[in-house]
């Protein structure tokens, strides 16, 4: 997995909240994990913005994503969700904001590269484009 951290990602004020709650409840729970150590790391570097302020190519939580592979030039829909969403639509995949993928993907912008072989295509949905700021 390859988390470029060089350019500040922008994430919500809401999910950057909801997202602490995660990491919390997690060690309080079982002690943290590499994967919540990751996004405990994401969000120390992340630029927190107010929903209304975040650019509508920029993946939030609960968006919906078309992602490319450019090696089988494959195509697959995938949401954006909490590990434990409930979320599902038969033309997409859930990722889990806790996998690599999930963490890759997090605040970045349509056009962004994933280790040179996944790239975000197009943006389906993000709630905060369609004035969804609770979702």
């Amino acid at each position: 997995m390859d988390i470029n951290y060089k350019d500040k990602i922008r994430i919500t004020e809401f999910d950057a909240l909801r997202l602490e709650q995660l990491i919390y409840a997690a060690q309080t729970r079982k002690g943290i994990c590499p994967w919540h150590a990751r996004l405990r790391l994401l969000l120390d570097t992340a630029e927190v913005v107010a929903s209304e302020k975040i650019g509508a190519d920029t993946v939030t939580m609960n968006a919906k994503v078309l992602i490319g592979d450019k090696v089988n030039r494959e195509q697959v829909r995938a949401s954006l969700v909490f590990p434990t969403s409930s979320l599902h639509d038969n033309d997409e995949i859930n990722v889990s904001v806790l996998s690599p993928l999930g963490l890759s993907i997090l605040g970045q912008k349509i056009g962004y590269e994933i280790e040179g072989r996944l790239k975000l295509i197009n943006m389906v949905y993000q709630p905060e484009a369609a004035g969804d700021f609770e979702v």
